[in-house]
């Protein structure tokens, strides 16, 4: 699916995103000194509101469809993180789509007084894990092979068996992008820098981030889920943008034992078919948020920033921890790289050392009550299925171009700045 970019409209002409609701004190007014101190009791009294009641001045959220390819990995959580710089000409590699306020990527359209921010992260709001196949992607209309819980290397390539080509693989559905989170936000500083010169916040992300409630911290439940959609959902995506040669097959068959010396092949297995089309899912996700416990969804700033417009707003995060980025980056990338670097999908054993292929053979008490060598693949694939988002937002009010005239006058805001705290970042 190509990129989208998608302009969000958020209603810039509503009177409730203006300071004072865009009422100003006139130069000419006979009396302009109680104006001025009404136009500051007002703001006084908008500054106290909770930041839930308070106008999104800008937001940009980015969709990714799932795990990313290592170069996609590098480019949109590499050494800097910035969801503001996003635009159509230059999209976070690997996203499906942004959606953005922005009229201009990474700048405000007019003057803003900033009270808080958000960076949000959103994984799907359920995990769970099954194990399958994996089989080469067809490229025309294939039946099925049978796809058992546990085969044998004598079960590979026989006739109406199992396909020589399959490899046992899993399923994380979601999970992975919980400890993906959890890693960004001890691996990387929030930056907010306005210009040059003046710095508002530079602190670890995990004081900011905060995951939107998915029923957890104690009310998190479990069920069964159907799995088909969302691993029709994760073949087609990895096979179309990420271009990998497998496909994930739902298990349809459990091993029953081998069938011995009367089978028609010494130590085949035989299968009785089975169906595991739903699978054990935890609602709420693997628990990250409790991590985040005490961040709200915005961070309300000590004192409100009065922003210019046309200027970089300049919020991102950049990294701060080598080794947790390393830890994040794999747990987002299709193949672990970088700590375990290989192809989409992953596929690895128990320890590097430990060879991909058949294991050394053991004997197995047969159906018939004799006895076989019987061997398996050491190997195991890893999928990772589940879209997820990354959101940064300011929230505050807006000033008409009138207000901004009237702020240009120092004893106004000397009278911003005493009664209100509010600081001009220029």
């Amino acid at each position: 699916m190509a990129f989208q970019y998608k302009k969000l409209d958020i209603g810039r002409d509503d009177s409730i995103r203006k300071v004072c609701f865009g009422w100003v004190p006139r130069a000419d007014s006979p009396n302009l000194e109680t104006d001025k101190k009404r136009f500051v009791g007002r703001l006084g009294m908008q500054l106290a509101s909770s930041t839930y009641n308070m106008p999104i001045i800008e937001s940009v959220r980015i969709h990714y469809p799932g795990a990313l390819s290592p170069a996609n990995v590098t480019g949109s959580f590499g050494a800097s993180i910035d969801p503001f710089g996003s635009n159509l000409n230059t999209p976070p590699p690997g996203a499906s789509s942004v959606e953005s306020t922005l009229a201009e990527p990474g700048k405000l359209q007019t003057f803003g007084l900033i009270c808080a921010l958000g960076w949000h992260l959103e994984p799907v709001p359920w995990v769970w894990s099954t194990i399958g196949n994996a089989f080469p992607s067809p490229t025309v209309g294939t039946t099925k092979p049978i796809s058992p819980d546990v085969f044998t290397g004598t079960d590979q390539g026989i006739t109406g068996g199992v396909p020589a080509t399959m490899i046992p693989a899993l399923v994380n559905y979601g999970a992975w992008q919980e400890r993906f989170f959890y890693h960004m936000v001890r691996a990387y500083n929030l930056i907010w820098q306005m210009g040059s010169r003046t710095n508002i916040v530079r602190d670890s992300l995990r004081y900011t981030a905060w995951v939107p409630s998915n029923a957890q911290e104690g009310s998190a439940s479990s069920s069964m889920v159907d799995a088909t959609f969302d691993i029709n959902q994760g073949n087609q995506y990895y096979v179309n943008s990420l271009a990998s040669p497998f496909i994930f097959l739902s298990m349809d068959r459990i091993r029953v034992g081998g069938e011995g010396a009367t089978g028609a092949v010494v130590g085949q297995s035989s299968f009785r078919p089975f169906r595991n089309d739903i699978v054990s899912a935890t609602y709420g996700g693997a628990g990250v948020r409790a991590y985040l416990r005490g961040n709200t969804d915005f961070r309300k700033l000590t004192v409100p920033y009065l922003m210019k417009p046309g200027v970089p707003i300049g919020l991102r995060a950049d990294i701060s921890d080598a080794d947790e980025q390393q830890m994040m980056q794999s747990w987002v990338s299709a193949t672990f790289s970088p700590l375990l670097p290989g192809t989409i999908p992953a596929q690895y054993t128990d320890f590097p050392n430990i060879n991909s292929g058949l294991g050394a053979g053991g004997n197995e008490l047969q159906l018939d009550g004799t006895n076989d060598l019987e061997t398996t693949l050491a190997q195991r694939i890893q999928f990772k299925f589940g879209p997820f988002k990354v959101t940064t937002t300011i929230k505050g009010f807006e000033l008409t171009d009138d207000q901004a005239d009237a702020l240009k006058g120092i004893d106004l805001a000397t009278a911003l700045a005493a009664e209100c705290g509010v600081q001009m970042a220029t």
